[in-house]
């Protein structure tokens, strides 16, 4: 897979991406392995634009042994992961993933901006557009999506999405 990535061969990549099973990864002899595929499927999905699958493979590394031991990296890719969750178009996956996501206890530690985010787009309450939080994190090196215009105007669709959802309910 890597190899194929190397030679920008997205189509072939992603075909060999789904030759892997996941469940395999999860042993906990192959945790390094199961890092390294996951690093790989992000430059994949990161090309294809997909933003859930993203979230789910740095869910995937944040959910690794060595990363929940130890908050110096599980926090930024937890940071990463709800950004893509909050990128990702709204249907039944996305929402169980984000409310996964909500509801574990070390949600606190992680800033401000990635917990109001996932917040105001599982609420019912429209969101303000700019996200009031934008400029907190405009330095952070997690938030590297949001320097790049089109994951800034997917975000903003993503809020108008969810606006006209919140609207709707009252018509």
């Amino acid at each position: 897979l890597r190899l194929v990535l190397a030679k920008r061969d997205f189509i072939r990549a992603s075909i060999l991406s789904r030759k892997v099973q996941k469940r395999v990864l999860d042993e906990p002899a192959l945790e390094d392995l199961k890092i390294r595929f996951h690093r790989l499927l992000l430059t994949l999905t990161e090309y294809e634009k997909d933003a859930l699958e993203m979230a789910r493979s740095h869910l995937a590394i944040a959910g690794c042994k060595s990363y929940t031991d130890d908050l110096s990296q599980w926090i930024p890719e937890i940071c990463q992961a709800s950004l893509c969750l909050a990128l990702a178009p709204k249907d039944s996956h996305q929402s169980s993933e984000m409310v996964r996501v909500r509801q574990n206890p070390d949600m606190a530690k992680i800033p401000a901006f990635y917990q109001k985010l996932l917040e105001r787009l599982s609420t019912e309450e429209i969101c303000p557009w700019p996200l009031p939080e934008v400029q907190s994190v405009s330095g952070d090196n997690s938030a590297y999506l949001l320097r790049i215009e089109y994951w800034m105007k997917t975000l903003h669709d993503r809020v108008v999405e969810h606006n006209v959802r919140v609207v709707s309910k009252y018509y």
